[in-house]
């Protein structure tokens, strides 16, 4: 087996965030935006390269002005770009973002069919997902061919070459021609994952109830080994084999929740990839430590408009675990 060279690869869309400037106002009565490198994927490679993993990211971009800097902004992370592709056909994917006055955003994807949508399994590059320890996907890239099956075959691929498979829907319905398609593709994909993270709204709708330990046990139905409901400000709830528990949230001055739940993600998967176990989802120790690191990685990232740019470098995020325990201590 290929020595494994990179922690994390994610595989998906990188996109160029549009965010409003004004809170409180609809995308079509915003007067103005700025901005942003974004994408769930991409900030999960980008988050994890700042938190010191090794990692990579495969995709693809328009070339354009906005694929070049989103190309620009992964390789000065410390990302490797070399699964990056570029289309001459199809444009970088916007996306405007809307926040509300409880700073949770809405979004609106302009420029269907985007580069994201546009890549094909035969331009995957084989050789990051045979270096690959963890490998992480979502479900954007399966709302369409030719990534539907590009998704796929990296999956696969990462599997059979060893990677431990991470997943996290992230359910985007207007991304889909029809919802109950989107509902599918994400429950069809659940056997696939060692790791799946959803949200309390995703439980819901994926296996029809918000409860986190319903939601968690149903989930283990259907075949991870690690499965987790992320529940805002309520925290997260985990569910391993043999073992069910609550990670609490922590307390932070919030900005801008844009970001959260792919924050969280880089937390628990550089908690995993560092613990310098062989196996580390056989090990619940090391599990609740990362989400505890995944937990005050999402809690930092809310405190500063933006998603990636938020995303703590790891001194800072190790700084801030300890402080917020020694303050659970204290109470």
């Amino acid at each position: 087996m290929k020595e494994k060279t990179i922690d994390i690869t994610a595989q998906g869309e990188a996109l160029v965030d549009m965010i409003s400037t004004e809170r409180g106002v609809t995308v079509e009565n915003a007067s103005g935006f700025v901005k942003a490198f974004g994408g769930a994927l991409a900030n999960v490679a980008v988050g994890c390269a700042r938190l010191g993993a090794r990692t990579a990211f495969i995709g693809k971009v328009g070339s354009d002005p906005f694929g070049e800097y989103l190309c620009a902004y992964l390789r000065d992370a410390g990302a490797v770009t070399d699964g990056l592709v570029f289309s001459d056909t199809h444009n970088t994917s916007l996306v405007f973002v809307s926040l509300d006055e409880a700073s949770k955003p809405s979004f609106y994807f302009y420029g269907k069919p985007s580069a994201d949508l546009k890549l094909e399994a035969e331009e995957v590059n084989v050789e990051i997902l045979k270096s690959s320890r963890f490998f992480h996907f979502g479900t954007v890239s399966l709302s369409a061919e030719p990534s539907r099956s590009a998704t796929q075959f990296a999956v696969r691929t990462a599997r059979r070459a060893g990677a431990v498979i991470s997943y996290d829907p992230n359910i985007r319905f207007h991304m889909w021609d029809d919802p109950d398609e989107a509902i599918k593709w994400a429950l069809r994909m659940m056997p696939e994952a060692d790791i799946v993270k959803i949200n309390d709204d995703e439980a819901e709708w994926l296996v029809g109830t918000r409860d986190p330990e319903a939601a968690t046990s149903k989930l283990m139905e259907l075949g991870p080994r690690l499965a987790v409901v992320t529940l805002g400000a309520e925290g997260a709830f985990f569910a391993v084999p043999d073992q069910r528990g609550r990670v609490p949230a922590f307390k932070a001055n919030v900005v801008d929740t844009t970001g959260a739940g792919d924050a969280f993600v880089t937390g628990l998967l550089t908690g995993l990839a560092s613990s310098g176990a062989v196996d580390p989802l056989s090990d619940v120790e090391i599990i609740k430590k990362s989400l505890v690191r995944a937990a005050v990685a999402a809690a930092l990232t809310t405190e500063a408009m933006g998603a990636v740019s938020a995303m703590p470098e790891a001194e800072t995020l190790e700084k801030a675990i300890k402080s917020k325990l020694d303050t659970e201590r204290e109470k």
